[in-house]
This record gives C-alpha cells, structure tokens and sequence, in this order.
C-alpha cells in the first residue's frame, strides 16, 4: 500500500508482481475490504 500512498493510484498488475500474487487474487482481495 505503499505505492498507492506514494502515487495516488496502483493498478491490479503492480499489486500482483509487487506481492507475488496473481491479478485475480488481488481483485478477489479489493473485493473483500
């Protein structure tokens, strides 16, 4: 979260590549919160 911090805006594929993670998961995860 960092990023978005910094930047105003992240996109899904940095949240992925930056977590090791797969786009899906993250939408999965935005879904949630």
């Amino acid at each position: 979260m960092n990023a978005l911090r910094a930047q105003d805006t992240v996109s899904v594929a940095e949240l992925a590549v930056e977590h090791g993670v797969s786009e899906m998961t993250i939408r999965r995860d935005l879904d949630e919160l």
